[in-house]
C-alpha cells in the first residue's frame, strides 16, 4: 500500500458507514414497533400476525395494515402502517 493511502481508505469506509448508518436509520423507522408487534404477538411463531393474534389496538386497523389482503400482518407491513400514522399523527398535532 502506497504511504497516506491508508488514511483515504479510512476516510471512505468512514463516510460510507455514516451514509450507510442515515439510510439504516430512516429504513429503521417502524421496525422497531414492528418488531415488538410480531415478538409479542405471534403466538403460533410463523413470523407473521394473523387478525385473531393481533392486539385489540391493532384489530381495528388490520385492514389497512394487511396491504397485500392475505389475512396477516407482516413484519414489512406493520412497519409501513407505523410510519404512515406516526406521519399523520405528528401532522395533526402541528
Amino acid at each position: 500500500m502506497r504511504p497516506g493511502t491508508g488514511f483515504i481508505t479510512a476516510s471512505a469506509a468512514l463516510l460510507l458507514t455514516l451514509g450507510a448508518s442515515a439510510a439504516f436509520a430512516k429504513e429503521e423507522t417502524g421496525y422497531k414497533y414492528a418488531r415488538f408487534v410480531l415478538a409479542t404477538s405471534d403466538k403460533n411463531g410463523d413470523g407473521k400476525v394473523s387478525r385473531r393474534e393481533m392486539p385489540p389496538s391493532g384489530r381495528e386497523n388490520f385492514d389497512e395494515i394487511d396491504t397485500n389482503e392475505d389475512g396477516y400482518a407482516s413484519v414489512d407491513e406493520i412497519a409501513a402502517w407505523y410510519r404512515s400514522y406516526s406521519r399523520i399523527n405528528t401532522k395533526s398535532k402541528e
